[in-house]
């Protein structure tokens, strides 16, 4: 069972760790049953007693992941950083992580070679870059950054993974981003699709894009009006769904309606869910 790898600094020098568990059967025996949707009331009501089970709960779990075994251990030598690392979580085998300077380096763990460390000299300012995701079935890495510092139009880049070049099947390696500014929320891909969701700032609203990255049409803009957004994920290559943590907070889905021309094209709220404050 894979587990999660963390970074950490030894002498100056940045180190991965990646272990894989020799025996979980006892995770298996010894976890406590997750909640489900039915007992959320009970287990966050405002009662001493739920609030007890539920510490309960989680020190079982903590307890049981500490008596583990692991068989092998892989420590990888990373490059010598001059600044703090931030850390991408891992997709499909590949992690991500960056220093505060214009390159990104991705490392895959592979079974035949062994890891592989790979250098992407993005060539923008460290201040610019706002978020990036990949596809490792689809050799593709895409990353947002700002114009310049302090701009409203943004940059996607669309690269290959494994080559450190615009990716080939990308018609436009590199898609302007008008009206946005600052950060953003999440960058998602499926399939054929990239979708970024940008968070709302003073006098920008919050929206989700979508592009068809081989081609560069953008396939949906979807304003999210004064909602502070907190989550955006792909249900299916076409639904994506919002969340929203506000008042009581809320659930939107939303289905792109594909079409021949951007005239046709449309976008429709399929169901909003209010969600009870937990």
């Amino acid at each position: 069972m894979p587990h999660p790898s963390t970074f950490r600094s030894s002498d100056d020098s940045q180190m991965l760790f990646s272990s894989v568990a020799r025996d979980n059967r006892r995770l298996l025996a010894n976890a406590v049953r997750h909640p489900t949707l039915e007992d959320w009331p009970r287990m966050w009501a405002p009662s001493l007693n739920a609030s007890g089970r539920k510490v309960v709960s989680t020190r079982q779990v903590s307890a049981c992941l500490a008596k583990l075994e692991w068989e092998s251990k892989t420590v990888v030598d990373l490059p010598a950083l001059l600044h703090p690392t931030r850390a991408r979580a891992p997709v499909g085998g590949v992690f991500a992580f960056q220093e505060n300077g214009p390159d990104v380096y991705t490392l895959a763990l592979q079974q035949n070679t062994g890891p592989r460390v790979t250098k992407h000299v993005l060539g923008i300012h460290p201040d610019t870059e706002v978020g990036l995701t990949m596809d490792p079935t689809q050799d593709l890495l895409a990353v947002v950054f700002l114009a310049q510092i302090g701009s409203d139009s943004a940059n996607l880049a669309l690269r290959s993974l494994s080559a450190n070049q615009p990716h080939p099947m990308a018609l436009f390696p590199i898609i302007t981003v008008e009206d946005v500014e600052g950060g953003l929320v999440r960058m998602r891909i499926a399939e054929d699709v990239v979708g970024v969701s940008f968070e709302k700032r003073a006098g920008y609203p919050g929206t989700v894009r979508l592009w068809n990255w081989h081609t560069g049409a953008l396939l949906a803009d979807v304003p999210q009006g004064n909602a502070e957004q907190n989550d955006f994920q792909f249900l299916t290559l076409r639904v994506f769904v919002t969340t929203c943590a506000e008042d009581s907070g809320w659930i939107e889905i939303f289905l792109v309606t594909p079409a021949k021309t951007p005239e046709q094209r449309s976008v429709d709220s399929t169901r909003d869910l209010s969600i009870t404050a937990l």
